[in-house]
């Protein structure tokens, strides 16, 4: 209920309170049996009673009683001065009653010290010779301030204020509450258990209990170097020092020799910060070709030496005299390439034995000759000789003399003999050898 709306039930209840029976001045031969205070009591309860609804809290109440209080006497001098009014024409008389001060603002003043036992204001009236006191008893009865906000782990967890009645302080109970605040490196910590465990109220900054909370941003060299792994790893705070994952990291570019080499693996395996030429860690092999591809026999064409190399590409293998033997085309047998190491100094040699290629001096004088003249070459002389065994190639002299004739001579090529001579001296023979 907003203060508009209780100032307007109040009023509207004021109205609606029957005068009539209101002791306000206690009669003189009654005085020794009750006293102001006693009424003081009776119409607070009064009012207690017929404002209940309004919703006031205690400290209100009180508050609320010194108007309730005052409006009475308003209202009853006022009746006091109309009933004079209607009863008398003098109306001097009635200007000067109205100018005299009602005993009853004198009587009936509420006193308005701070309670003795609490901190409300004193319900009595003025010059009372008790103790100042509230009619409540003088203890708290809102609920702890504290645990309305709180998260806490007890069932039922109601408690009411401990304080005294109207204590300026926040109301609080007699119950330890933790803080409900995050821990103060909730947002830069990984591992942060977040809640503060600290006492409600603590001065100190908020602590969630975890001895050493580690950093949460990324490492410096994240997205710079290899084997990163990213987040921050050391405890907060770290001031003076870069976030760092605690690993090593390796740099991150490719192998200075990625696309000049053979072998590489490209990424280079050096430390981050390095200042060498970046590098894989393996051999690098030139990737050109030999240098003698195309003018040496049994080239392996591709460079083999270690790259960067100086002088020549190399292959590796022997290299041989791509050029013809000098004697190929003046010679039978020969075997064509030169045999000697790629740069001799020597005559081109193919290794094998070179025979005459000329025709034997007999190969159109005589039979069974091979054609070709099988001495080494060069041979000393000009008679050129197959190395067979050449015949006559004449016709036999008895061709027309004897029935067996094979018609042509059976001799070796040059006999001095003709043929009826020797066939003479055969049968000579035959006959010595049948005596």
């Amino acid at each position: 209920m907003s203060k508009k709306e209780k100032n307007n039930l109040y009023s509207i209840s004021i109205k609606n309170l029957n005068d009539f029976g209101l002791i306000l001045i206690i009669p003189k031969e009654i005085k020794k049996y009750i006293n102001y205070n006693n009424l003081v009591d009776n119409y607070f309860n009064l009012w207690d009673s017929i404002f209940y609804n309004i919703g006031l809290s205690e400290e209100e109440t009180i508050l609320y009683f010194d108007s309730f209080i005052s409006s009475i006497i308003l209202r009853r001098n006022n009746n006091v001065l109309r009933w004079i009014k209607e009863m008398t024409n003098n109306y001097n008389s009635l200007k000067e009653l109205q100018k005299q001060h009602s005993p009853l603002d004198d009587i009936w003043k509420i006193c308005n010290e701070r309670c003795k036992y609490c901190y409300y204001k004193c319900y009595l009236l003025q010059g009372h010779e008790k103790e100042h006191e509230c009619p409540y008893n003088h203890k708290c009865k809102e609920k702890c301030s504290i645990c309305i906000k709180c998260e806490c782990t007890e069932k039922n967890c109601d408690h009411i204020c401990y304080n005294k009645s109207g204590h300026p302080d926040s109301h609080k109970c007699l119950h330890i509450h933790q803080c409900m605040e995050n821990c103060s490196l909730k947002d830069f910590s990984i591992d942060c258990k977040g809640r503060c465990i600290l006492e409600y109220g603590h001065e100190k900054n908020h602590e969630c209990g975890l001895e050493i909370h580690h950093c949460k941003e990324n490492c410096y060299l994240n997205g710079k170097a290899k084997n990163c792994k990213e987040l921050c790893i050391l405890p907060i705070p770290h001031e003076g020092k870069e976030h760092n994952c605690g690993q090593e990291h390796f740099c991150l570019n490719d192998c200075y020799f990625k696309d000049k080499s053979i072998g590489c693996k490209g990424n280079c395996i050096l430390m981050y910060g390095h200042k060498q030429d970046h590098n894989c860690g393996e051999n690098h092999y030139c990737k050109e070709y030999c240098s003698l591809r195309g003018e040496a026999k049994n080239c392996g064409e591709k460079c083999i030496l270690q790259y960067p190399h100086e002088g020549n590409h190399d292959c590796g293998k022997k290299h041989y005299c791509s050029n013809q033997c000098d004697l190929k085309n003046r010679t039978n047998g020969c075997k064509g390439s030169c045999q000697f190491e790629y740069g001799h100094n020597e005559k081109h040699d193919c290794g094998g034995d070179h025979y005459c290629m000329q025709n034997c001096n007999l190969k159109y004088k005589s039979k069974n000759c091979k054609g070709k003249c099988n001495l080494k070459f060069p041979h000393e002389g000009e008679i050129h000789f197959c190395g067979e065994v050449h015949y006559c190639k004449s016709k036999c002299s008895l061709l027309n003399v004897s029935k067996n004739c094979q018609e042509y001579c059976c001799l070796e090529y040059g006999h001095e003999m003709n043929a009826y001579a020797i066939y003479k001296k055969k049968i000579i023979y035959a006959i010595k050898n049948a005596a």
